[in-house]
């Protein structure tokens, strides 16, 4: 793993560079670029790094990416968006190898419930009952999407998850996507698969040569098993991430020639492992 003190200053260096209109150079070559830790303070109480360069060797990410491979997937990319009822999980399971839902955790009744907003927990559809009501567990894929994971109930939530694993001997069958990695970490513990929330990097101040280190460091740190964003990060992430698994969504409720054309160009590319949509039915690509 890339030391935190070297990854924090590399990214300081790295910004003061993009600032003056420095050349850079890709940082996805065979090595990563960091810097020396010596700081000088001035007078002035601005902190210069000393900017001498060094390399660290990768071969333990190349090691991890190596491991990737041994992850199955359904035989189709095409996942279902957003079945966050039963009628649509039971509709959808028959058709769709892979499904996403959306869960939020109460803290009131220390329950997980199907629903995009926090406030439909109300509707009282948990978890486990979603679970219940599909015709074949066993026979799907499933991308939890947690809105609302957090650190002080990150392991009952994940204990949770784990005897839904069990009942339905769904091992290596789901993952849980966020974006906060000290959660993730833990998800990881209970060997679950992760997917890490990416940033999209038109909505960031900085630059993509700066969005690329950081999302370098955040993949280095929890190795997730796959990294996931909108449709609109496909060429950036293709480009520059094309090593680690790539979980997108290209939802919408309108279904054209055009958009589904979009969808199999993403599905034809070996690094996009899912892509989410809205279809009534899975197409081919």
């Amino acid at each position: 793993m890339i030391n935190k003190k070297f990854y924090n200053l590399t990214i300081f260096i790295i910004t003061i560079f993009s600032l003056i209109g420095c050349e850079q150079e890709n940082p996805f070559e065979d090595t990563v670029i960091v810097v020396d830790t010596t700081i000088v303070e001035l007078d002035t109480s601005i902190v210069l790094i000393d900017t001498t360069i060094v390399t660290i060797d990768t071969t333990i990410i190349q090691d991890w990416t190596l491991q990737l491979n041994a992850i199955e997937y359904p035989n189709s990319k095409i996942w279902y968006h957003g079945a966050n009822t039963i009628e649509k999980a039971v509709e959808k399971s028959k058709k769709f190898e892979g499904i996403e839902l959306d869960v939020n955790f109460d803290r009131n009744s220390n329950n997980l419930y199907v629903c995009h907003n926090i406030e439909d927990t109300i509707i009282g559809l948990t978890l486990e009952e979603w679970f219940d009501a599909l015709p074949e567990p066993s026979s799907n894929y499933f991308w939890i999407d947690f809105k609302n994971l957090h650190i002080d109930y990150v392991h009952l939530a994940c204990e949770k998850i784990l005897s839904i694993i069990n009942k339905y001997n769904l091992k290596n069958r789901i993952w849980v996507e966020y974006y906060n990695i000290p959660e993730l970490e833990i998800v990881k513990q209970y060997g679950i698969y992760t997917i890490l929330t990416v940033e999209n990097s038109e909505y960031q101040p900085y630059n993509l040569f700066i969005w690329q280190y950081f999302l370098l460091g955040k993949i280095s740190q929890l190795k997730p098993e796959a990294i996931g964003c909108d449709h609109t990060m496909f060429n950036n992430l293709t480009n520059f991430f094309s090593d680690y698994h790539i979980f997108l969504w290209h939802s919408t409720v309108i279904y054209t020639d055009e958009y589904a054309s979009e969808t199999r160009k993403m599905c034809q590319h070996p690094a996009v492992k899912v892509v989410l949509v809205d279809y009534e039915e899975p197409i081919s690509y």
